[in-house]
């Protein structure tokens, strides 16, 4: 069964899908990445106190979060999801996009694309269906570890209130030093720490389980999510090995963009006048280019490997 997977095969497809595809990739996304980027700045706009923010920047001091807020916290919660949600939507078109592309070679011309058909609506509701999960399983692990531990949910959001205080008054005295209550006061944000260890096996598990639902789903016409899990059934040992030499392979790749943007930053202030100011300017111009051509190559991996994975247990190529 391991000949439909193989997991050097399949790395090397997917970065070979991130290099020579990346032309494509920028195509599906760039426009869903600008409306994305604006309804981030819609819901900060209707959720945040911008004066009190920059305010609060300036003064390096966390203080009371609520009063960063221009409407009230319930409110600004539901904004923040609706916004969340809504960008979850957008992106939903490219991603259904590069997973048919990989899955099924459907090439979609046009230099922007904006789609919601029934394959973006299908990855859109696969992704609420995994959030959901995870959302799920990491509350019932936090609400089990506090019960055990004797504390509720209320005892959370008061020692995060707590910590809050905390760090604003050792901002605002660098010699302030927390006493052996208040340290105690923050043992529930510990349980519910200590929740989120317990749940990360499932979440991993499940993650592993359900790696070709996406894909499955933009490329059928139906959700696939039990399918999916049925398909990976004998494979989870390999797609987990997978995933952790991609996860390895990645930050290999963010180091060296890292090294590389580091460069062009010292590049780009060097400051100055005349043929100086020019280089530093072609430096900072170039450092914007290589971050977008990372960030596209990111998106074409991360989503074409999935895919792959999907295609080779579908059809075993």
């Amino acid at each position: 069964m391991s000949d439909r997977v193989q997991i050097g095969d399949v790395l090397n497809e997917a970065f070979q899908f991130g290099y020579q595809r990346w032309t494509t990739v920028f195509r599906f996304a760039w426009l869903p990445i600008v409306l994305s980027m604006l309804v981030a700045y819609g819901v900060g706009y209707l959720v945040l106190d911008m004066q009190a923010v920059e305010a609060a920047s300036d003064s390096e001091s966390t203080g009371d979060l609520s009063r960063l807020l221009k409407a009230p916290p319930g409110l600004a919660v539901l904004i923040g999801l609706a916004g969340g949600v809504l960008s979850l939507a957008i992106f939903s078109g490219p991603m259904a996009s590069i997973y048919r592309l990989v899955a099924l070679g459907e090439e979609r011309p046009g230099f922007a694309q904006l789609r919601f058909d029934g394959p973006a609506q299908r990855v859109f509701w696969g992704q609420l269906i995994l959030s959901s999960l995870s959302l799920a399983v990491s509350f019932v692990a936090v609400i089990l570890m506090l019960a055990l531990n004797g504390f509720g949910l209320g005892d959370v959001f008061n020692a995060g209130s707590n910590f809050v205080s905390l760090v604003s008054a050792a901002s605002n005295d660098p010699a302030f030093q927390p006493t052996q209550a208040q340290i105690e006061q923050m043992a529930p944000i510990g349980a519910a720490f200590l929740g989120v260890i317990v749940a990360a096996p499932v979440l991993i598990y499940l993650n592993i389980k359900l790696a070709p639902f996406l894909p499955g789903s933009a490329a059928k016409n139906r959700l696939f999510l039990f399918g999916a899990f049925r398909m990976t059934t004998g494979y989870f040992w390999l797609i987990f090995g997978l995933y952790v030499l991609f996860i390895l392979a990645m930050l290999v790749v963010a180091f060296v963009y890292m090294l590389v943007m580091s460069f062009l930053e010292v590049m780009a202030g060097l400051g100055g006048g005349g043929a100086l100011a020019l280089i530093s300017g072609l430096f900072g111009l170039f450092s914007v280019a290589v971050g977008l051509a990372y960030q596209v190559f990111v998106i074409g991996v991360q989503m074409s490997l999935q895919a792959i994975v999907y295609r080779r247990l579908e059809t075993g190529q």
